[in-house]
């Protein structure tokens, strides 16, 4: 199918309107854009709500900058879908709109380039039909992957979670010497690298960003620079053979092509291979609020129920499924081809899903209160920093993570409330982050400025953090846990 419509919006912001028309091409059940004019006008105040605009609507930028708005027309980076990434449904229900925000990991390297900083609409929504909850936004992969800043290695649980995982793996199917592992979307190869401290050395990382595949290389972990899909799976399997381990941790949810990147991971597998992914879990999305682990890369927010029928479309079997700790709540789910008889299928799988049932996440009426939470969280959150400004305290934060963005874009959190934030990795340090532009130091700036609180953005790690930020404590200093409300840590 291939239609072209013209579509005529009118935005008034403030005393000054932008009327625009865009040339969309609807492919596959996503809208394109193609090309647009903009206009100036005068017009009465109006606040859109972009929800209830024609399909496409969402095409504009905007990014405050003092007393000025920059409007930017994402011509290629930006598409809009209006069908379910897993099933092609168009009974798509708005769930949360988070307005416009910058991309989660866009961090800038000096405040000349808050001018042309780009912003793009951010809702989630969910499928009536597979019942999955994903974003209608999607951006260009290149854009967001090409080059990356968030490494695995700079987190100390990391390291300990990923020892245990290839303990686990390694006893469960009895890997031998030369068993073939792949990793998608590798990061900076610390996993791989476990399973090389485990005598395990035939392993292969697939990672889009250069950098991190740069790390990876320079470490010892091969790794080849490219994105993951069904024509890079075959030229693998032919080059290399089968797998018997295929990993996927924390990217299924960052792709528009789910049902392509899990068709490569069959062809990749073994008979008796297995395929395992990690993953935010959806319920502990919902239980805990977690409203800041949705941007612009998270484009799915995974359950079983859903999973099961992705795999089922593209020739793969759940045969068992674990909850985790992790990030906030996440599970890991193995995979494998119907013969395999390695992996016989666990009561867990038929758990989960009557987990998920009780939970409601078949229905729109289990998901809508999600949008109460997130702007609850938001008034308590600002109500405690504006208490905080008035009493004269000082506020930094820890962390500059995605989720970290999001919250302080959503919440409109800037440095007249929080100085900085801190972070371990130096990929980050020196940067500001992206939307509210608070400067990221290293995390010996904490000691050296004594701020009265430290909102832990990376919230996920908060134990490691305290851990590690003792002396900062004894001083005196107080953390504030954001999520699920804000809690004061003494």
């Amino acid at each position: 199918m291939h239609s072209e419509n013209a579509i005529h919006l009118d935005w008034r912001f403030n005393a000054a309107a932008i009327i625009f028309s865009a040339l969309l091409h609807t492919i596959d059940g996503i809208v394109r854009i193609d090309a647009a004019a903009v206009a100036h006008r005068q017009h009465n105040l109006f606040h859109a709500d972009p929800t209830r605009l024609p399909q496409g609507a969402c095409l504009l930028s905007c990014a405050p900058s003092g007393a000025r708005l920059y409007w930017r027309l994402m011509s290629e980076n930006l598409v809009i879908r209006n069908t379910c990434r897993i099933c092609d449904s168009r009974e798509l229900h708005l769930v949360l709109d988070l307005g416009r925000t910058p991309l989660a990991n866009a961090y800038l390297k000096s405040a000349e380039e808050i001018a042309s900083e780009q912003w793009y609409p951010l809702t989630v929504r969910w499928c009536a039909r597979c019942h999955l909850l994903q974003l209608a936004e999607v951006i260009a992969p290149e854009v967001l992957f090409s080059h990356y800043l968030y490494a695995s290695g700079f987190a100390d649980a990391f390291h300990a979670h990923n020892r245990a995982l290839v303990k686990q793996i390694k006893k469960q199917f009895g890997l031998k010497r030369n068993a073939q592992i792949i990793e998608v979307a590798s990061n900076d190869g610390s996993l791989l690298k476990a399973y090389q401290a485990a005598g395990l050395r035939n392993v292969l990382g697939v990672e889009p960003a250069s950098n991190l595949a740069a790390m990876a290389n320079q470490a010892g972990v091969p790794t080849l620079n490219q994105f993951f899909n069904e024509r890079v799976a075959r030229e693998l399997r032919d080059e290399r053979g089968a797998a018997e381990v295929v990993h996927a941790h924390n990217v299924l949810a960052h792709v528009d092509d789910i049902r392509g990147f899990v068709r490569g991971a069959a062809t990749l597998l073994d008979d008796e291979g297995v395929f395992v992914v990690e993953a935010p879990y959806l319920i502990d999305f919902l239980l805990r609020g977690e409203y800041d682990t949705i941007y612009h890369e998270h484009l799915s927010y995974l359950a079983v129920e859903p999973m099961a029928r992705l795999y089922c479309d593209c020739g793969l079997e759940i045969r068992h499924v674990e909850r985790l700790a992790i990030h906030g709540g996440s599970i890991r789910v193995f995979g494998c081809q119907p013969k395999n008889r390695k992996l016989r299928m666990q009561d867990s799988v038929a758990e989960m899903l009557a987990l998920e049932r009780a939970h409601r996440t078949h229905s729109l009426e289990g998901l809508l209160p999600l949008a109460e939470q997130a702007a609850r969280q938001k008034r308590e959150l600002r109500g405690l920093l504006e208490q905080l400004k008035r009493e004269g305290k000082r506020v930094a934060a820890y962390g500059a993570p995605a989720k970290g963005n999001t919250l302080l874009n959503y919440c409109q959190i800037g440095t007249d409330l929080i100085a900085y934030t801190v972070d371990r990795s130096p990929l980050k340090q020196g940067l500001l982050t992206p939307g509210m532009h608070l400067p990221i130091h290293p995390p010996a700036k904490l000691l050296q400025d004594q701020p009265d609180y430290v909102v832990i953005l990376a919230w996920n790690f908060a134990d490691e953090i305290m851990a590690q930020q003792a002396k900062y404590r004894a001083r005196g200093g107080r953390f504030i846990l954001p999520i699920p409300k804000p809690v004061i840590v003494e």
